[in-house]
């Protein structure tokens, strides 16, 4: 399971990585979204569904990877009560 912290929404998107949902996909792990303290997971099976928002490419400015934003609409899991 990959965790990813995002700091912002857009328009009610959580932007990821391009090589974080590569990773997760090749590994079959699943990916946890948070957000202020609200968690989303995502089944490597819906990793391909995303929106493309931007298409355009980034570059990290501390290890020079090149990368697009794959954004997942944030639906908070829902929290396991007590019945």
């Amino acid at each position: 399971m990959k965790k990813v912290k995002v700091q912002k929404i857009y328009k009610g998107y959580a932007a990821v990585r391009s090589y974080v949902i590569e990773e997760c996909i090749l590994n079959k792990e699943k990916l946890v979204i948070t957000y202020n303290k609200q968690k989303m997971t995502i089944l490597v099976e819906q990793l391909t569904k995303h929106a493309q928002l931007s298409s355009q490419i980034f570059h990290s400015q501390f290890d020079g990877k090149s990368y697009k934003l794959y954004d997942y609409y944030f639906v908070p899991d829902k929290k396991k009560g007590k019945s």
